[in-house]
C-alpha cells in the first residue's frame, strides 16, 4: 500500500503542476496560440474551446482551494475535487450551451471533460520543464 500512496502522491503533484502551468502566463500564451489556430482552421471549435477554458478555470480554482485546505490538514480526494469542479462549472456550461445553441451536456459528459482537462494537465507536468516556445505571430490580414 505504501507504494501505491507514493505513486498517487507523485501523480497528484504532477497534475497540480500541469494545471499551474496551463494557468501561468507562459502556459496561457501557448494555449492562446493553439486556440487561435483551432478557431481559424475550424470555426465551430470556438464553443468547444470556451467550454474547455471554463472547466480549466474551475479546476484551477478547486485545486487552489484544496491546496489551501491541505495546508490546514484537510485532504480532499481526486474524486471530491472533480465533483467540486464539476459542480462549480455547471452554471458556466449552461450559459455557454445557451450562447452557442448546443445540446445540453449530461453529467457523464461534464465528468469526461473534467477528466480530460486534468489528464492533459498531468501529461504536461509529467513531460517536465522544457523550453517555452513563443507563439507564432498572427497571420497578416
Amino acid at each position: 500500500m505504501a507504494g501505491k500512496g507514493s505513486w498517487l502522491a507523485v501523480a497528484g503533484k504532477a497534475i497540480v503542476k500541469g494545471i499551474e502551468f496551463l494557468a501561468s502566463p507562459n502556459g496561457q500564451k501557448i494555449v492562446a496560440a493553439g486556440e487561435t489556430a483551432a478557431e481559424i482552421a475550424f470555426p465551430p471549435s470556438t464553443a468547444i474551446i470556451a467550454i474547455v477554458n471554463v472547466v480549466l478555470n474551475r479546476v484551477t480554482q478547486v485545486q487552489a482551494k484544496a491546496a489551501a485546505a491541505a495546508d490546514l490538514g484537510a485532504v480532499a480526494t481526486n474524486e471530491q475535487k472533480a465533483a467540486a469542479a464539476i459542480a462549480a462549472v455547471v452554471p458556466d456550461i449552461e450559459a455557454l450551451v445557451a450562447q452557442y445553441h448546443l445540446v445540453p451536456l449530461t453529467p457523464e459528459q461534464l465528468k469526461a471533460i473534467n477528466d480530460a482537462v486534468v489528464a492533459i494537465a498531468g501529461t504536461i507536468a509529467l513531460a517536465g520543464p522544457g523550453p517555452v516556445v513563443p507563439p507564432p505571430p498572427p497571420p497578416a490580414a
